[in-house]
């Protein structure tokens, strides 16, 4: 909690994509999805370039069951040049494809 308060303080004293993204990660972890949420999106709208936070919340709105939603922003994600993370991202929209039983329009992008 100590650790939240924190960065809090610190976001509030120099708001930028990274801290949003940050603070996300610790409401996620605390179990407080729609902070998480609320967060992640800060960041993006911050710097789209922010290629973690599309990421995460990317794959936060999939666990929520809003996948069509998560699409723009997993997509973004795959431009990242992290392979573990663009690894991770494909899963998640391999994942989508799955669960919908036919070729998802997101798997299709992602293999462009």
């Amino acid at each position: 909690m100590e650790e939240a308060l924190i960065q809090m303080s610190a976001i509030l004293k120099e708001e930028n994509s990274e801290r949003w993204n940050d603070w996300a990660a610790m409401q996620h972890a605390l179990g407080f999805a729609e902070q998480a949420e609320i967060g992640f999106r800060k960041a993006f709208e911050l710097d789209s370039s922010n290629l973690q936070a599309a990421a995460n919340l990317g794959g936060m709105l999939v666990t929520r069951g809003r996948p069509v939603e998560a699409t723009p922003f997993l997509l973004a994600a795959l431009n990242t040049i992290d392979a573990p993370q663009r690894a991770a991202v494909q899963n998640v929209i391999s994942q989508i494809s799955k669960s919908n039983g036919a070729p998802s329009p997101v798997a299709a992008l992602a293999k462009k």
